[in-house]
């Protein structure tokens, strides 16, 4: 008997720690092997307050609906968004039912409420660190419901994990949230920058690419402003030679070209240890 493929609706509030469950949870090692659709909906809602909402929509429904009928082969399917009650949890089912392949059957689907437990404290104290905006005034009045206190009407199972809401460290709410897209492998890097190379095309004619001038390593300094805004020069220093480096490679192109690049590398695990001994930050 194959394996269910499970729909992971996560269901807590702001700071509960949905969006890190869902990023760590993402089979993106064996992306070669197993298709998944993984999205958070707060990045396709519509803002009243920007000129472009091209690919944006105005309710998670909606949402659910443009990603799953595109990507309804799923071998892993999450849906990470602002789901605090049972009513919306249902309303997200019935969108899941209207998008699931004729080609499968209802029993190789599994729906998964993971449900992080109330609290608020907790949720707060994650939240200073992931934003500019704070989540404060939701996190402290948005209802919070128990599913296990509601008959879901689904034509497929339907299960319920319970998550803690984890009180986050320094390092957990500001250092690894910037390896976010490398599957919080502890590296921040650059952008890349030209070193050199050369091109070819096809007509025998070739040259040599411009270097590019090599810029400051911004988010590097971002970090440290954020954390230790009144760090010493010397400190500063102290910290760039240990933990930076630059890493120089290439890419070859189709016609015969290649182009040498580099970009700072930043071991965020190093920095923050090296901070917490040095009494820049307070290591938990």
């Amino acid at each position: 008997m194959s394996k269910k493929v499970e729909i992971n609706v996560l269901m807590g509030l702001p700071g509960s720690g949905k969006s890190t469950w869902r990023i760590k949870n993402e089979p993106t090692k064996n992306r070669y092997c197993c298709r998944f659709c993984s999205f958070c909906c707060d990045d396709y809602m519509w803002d009243p307050n920007s000129s472009y909402n091209y690919g944006r929509y105005k309710t998670i429904p909606e949402i659910i609906k443009h990603h799953l009928s595109i990507d309804n082969n799923s071998d892993f399917i999450c849906i990470d968004g602002l789901i605090t009650t049972n009513a919306q949890v249902q309303e997200v089912i019935d969108v899941i039912h209207t998008c699931l392949p004729k080609f499968r059957n209802d029993e190789d689907f599994v729906i998964v409420i993971h449900h992080w437990k109330e609290d608020r404290e907790a949720c707060l104290h994650n939240d200073a660190y992931r934003r500019e905006l704070s989540s404060a005034t939701s996190i402290k009045n948005l209802p919070l419901e128990d599913p296990k206190d509601y008959n879901f009407e689904s034509i497929l199972e339907v299960k319920i994990v319970y998550h803690d809401v984890v009180r986050k460290n320094v390092y957990e709410g500001v250092f690894e949230p910037l390896t976010i897209y490398s599957g919080f492998d502890g590296i921040l890097t650059s952008n890349e920058w030209t070193t050199g190379g050369t091109w070819g095309d096809c007509w025998g004619g070739k040259g040599e690419c411009t270097p590019e001038a090599q810029p400051e390593f911004e988010q590097f300094d971002s970090l440290i402003e954020r954390v230790a805004p009144n760090i010493s020069f010397m400190k500063y220093k102290k910290l760039y030679n240990e933990c930076v480096e630059i890493v120089n490679d290439y890419e070859c192109d189709y016609y015969g070209g290649c182009r040498t690049k580099a970009h700072y590398r930043c071991d965020l695990k190093k920095l923050y240890d090296m901070m917490g001994e040095m009494n820049l930050i307070e290591v938990e």
